[in-house]
């Protein structure tokens, strides 16, 4: 990095006092008879001439001589504490370097790092030169910069005073006569909060070597203090290194202070399928200080379950499970968990509402789950159960029901506490005869259309009400057939009396889980009567015989029954059996509002 002195290293406009850029020559005279103050910071540069005061022709005119050396421009702050007063002009000698004691010189202005000085020979001629000092007091702060400057020849004729501008350099006059600077020391990279010193040569034709100042050229990455440079911020920052007009560069790079440790918050965290998480990395140096403005990468270990933002942190989850979520800055990393849970289960569905089934065969219900806004759920575990495991079993967790005996019962799923329901209903085997079944909805008993076969079920025939829903079968004339099974807690079997008494006869046995009502609108004698001789007539749990309408007799029920549910007269009084019969009573029961009688009859009644 040296540069002789007969190609100099022009400064960069940074580092000098002002903008000038030629550089100044090698001198090879030691000036006599300086005195000046010392002085250390502040701006960078000089500017001088190529000429060696041997070299001179003194009768050549002196402001040719002088605009040899260009003048440099300061700063504003720089001009503006150049002051005059601050200027001790030292010597006036002759090119041989006696002191012309008897020639005065002063100060007129400075400006532009230039100082105008006026010198006066009161008896003689002479061609001589001043030597001068300026002292930089900043505007605050105690240290202050030395600057020096030489004229160039001054021709003196007696009695004359002549002005003529003196550049100024840096430093003592030894910076004024520098031939070459080099940095012979400075790192590649110096991390930052870290300090390195730096180290320079300067050559020079003065009496000693010329001084070297040191600039930054961007404090907010690099600062000097002498040649000691502190790491500020990370970035390439370029050092200069001068003396006189030469200077020399280095780029050194600022590198962050390297992390040692990372940490991710929280340590662990849950989020549901399709749910995000944000997770935060902080690092660390070796010493435990927080580390900022540091990248960090995100990463999931089983994509399967999670993925990861990797720029951000958040995390969204997948399906059901747990894996790490790792944070990695500069080679070091550290890592959380995430566990991702199902969505939760808000709706229950069973499917079908109803299933009849016989004494001993099977059925299967079907379940569907629901989040919250009604997306299907899968891979749950639901449990089956039964109100009344009495009428059928059922496999908890199939939900395949089995019907034990004739009844109605109420099967229920239910998955994560939340369930859903639906009715079943067992019935008996089908006795000898023809299976003729109530297609649904309402209608009359007498209209074959509304039965499977087509016809009215006669005696022979096992009449199945088993059609889901809730409708009314109404019976308004005299009518026998074989068995019944009421079947669709929702059907009501009504049996209603006309101009005459209405007999509905059973042959067999009649098993109601349903309704039936004995009705009669009319005022006269006539009676809703129901007739179960072949058989038992069973009202089941779910089951219910009531009456409708007022009239002025009470409705009957000839046969043996075995009452699991509800007998009710509320508009007229019912005569249930005869002397000759056996009735249970045990599980159901018997409600007559007054002035409505229920009058049982029978050679037996067991009670609970």
């Amino acid at each position: 990095m040296m540069h002789p002195a007969s190609t100099p290293h022009p400064v960069p406009d940074q580092a000098r006092l002002g903008h000038g850029r030629s550089p100044v020559g090698p001198r090879r005279r030691r000036v006599l008879g300086f005195v000046g103050l010392m002085g250390l910071v502040g701006l960078v540069a000089s500017c001088g001439s190529d000429e060696s005061p041997t070299n001179i022709d003194t009768t050549e005119d002196p402001a040719a001589v002088l605009s040899v050396r260009p003048l440099v421009t300061p700063t504003a702050a720089d001009a503006s504490a150049l002051d005059p007063t601050r200027i001790e002009v030292a010597v006036v000698s002759e090119a041989d370097g006696s002191v012309l004691a008897d020639v005065s010189a002063s100060v007129a202005s400075i400006a532009s790092a230039t100082a105008t000085i006026q010198v006066t020979s009161p008896n003689n001629s002479a061609t001589v030169r001043v030597e001068m000092r300026l002292v930089h007091v900043p505007a605050s702060g105690p240290e202050s910069v030395e600057y020096s400057g030489q004229s160039g020849p001054i021709n003196l004729v007696p009695g004359d005073t002549i002005s003529r501008d003196v550049p100024v350099v840096r430093g003592s006059l030894d910076n004024f006569f520098a031939t070459a600077i080099d940095i012979t020391a400075a790192p590649d990279t110096l991390q930052e909060e870290s300090v390195a010193v730096l180290e320079a040569t300067a050559t020079g034709g003065g009496a000693n070597d010329p001084t070297v100042f040191w600039t930054s050229l961007d404090t907010t990455m690099l600062t000097l203090m002498g040649d000691t440079a502190t790491g500020v911020m990370a970035g390439t920052v370029q050092v200069v290194a001068s003396a006189g007009a030469f200077a020399d560069t280095a780029s050194i790079v600022v590198v962050p202070i390297p992390v040692d440790s990372v940490s991710v918050s929280p340590d662990s965290a849950t989020v549901l399928i399709g749910g995000t998480v944000t997770y935060a990395a902080s690092t660390f140096d070796a010493t435990g200080a927080a580390l900022t403005g540091r990248s960090v990468r995100w990463s999931v270990d089983n994509g399967s379950i999670a993925s990861v933002d990797s720029l951000t942190g958040v995390v969204t989850g997948v399906s059901a499970g747990v894996t790490d979520v790792t944070a990695t800055s500069e080679g070091v990393s550290a890592a959380a968990t995430v566990t991702v849970t199902p969505l939760p289960v808000d709706s229950v569905l069973v499917m079908p509402d109803s299933v009849v089934v016989i004494e001993g065969d099977s059925a299967t219900f079907l379940v569907q789950l629901f989040d919250a806004d009604g997306g299907p759920l899968t891979g749950r575990s639901v449990e089956w159960a039964l109100v009344d495991s009495s009428v059928a079993s059922v496999n908890v967790t199939t939900g395949v029901v089995t019907g034990l005996t004739a009844g109605a019962t109420t099967v229920i799923a239910t998955s994560e506490g939340v369930s859903d329901d639906a009715v079943l209903v067992v019935v008996p085997p089908p006795l000898p005869g023809d299976v003729n079944r109530w297609l649904g909805g309402d209608g009359n008993w007498n209209d074959p259309t509304k039965w499977s076969r087509g016809t009215v079920p006669v005696a022979t025939d096992r009449a199945i009400i088993d059609a889901p829903g809730i409708y009314s079968i109404l019976v308004n004339s005299d009518h026998t057939t074989g068995h019944i099974d009421i079947v669709t807690p929702g059907a009501v079997l009504r049996i209603s009396a006309g101009s005459g008494d209405r007999r509905f006869n059973v042959m067999g046995d009649l098993t109601n889980a349903g309704r039936i009502t004995l009705v009669d609108t009319s005022s006269d004698t006539q009676e809703a009567i129901l007739t179960v001789t072949g058989g038992v007539l069973t009202n089941q749990a779910s089951g219910r015989i009531d009456t409708e309408g007022g009239g002025n007799n009470a409705r009957e029920i000839i046969g043996e029954i075995v009452n699991e549910g509800v007998i009710e007269t509320t508009t007229a009084g019912i005569r249930i059996g005869s002397a000759s019969q056996a009735h249970d009573t045990r599980t159901g029961t018997y409600t007559s509002a007054s002035p409505y009688v229920l009058t049982l009859l029978g050679s037996s009644i067991l009670t609970g």
